[in-house]
């Protein structure tokens, strides 16, 4: 696969609230889970 967009460090999330961030995983989580489910 090729990027879409070159990859800069500023793209890190580093400046993320740590609450957002955990919100960011469990939706992740969440939705790993589902598509696992359906397979």
């Amino acid at each position: 696969p090729v990027a879409e967009e070159p990859f800069r460090f500023s793209m890190e999330l580093d400046n993320l609230p740590k609450e957002a961030l955990k919100q960011m995983i469990f939706e992740e989580t969440l939705l790993f889970k589902q598509l696992n489910e359906d397979a």
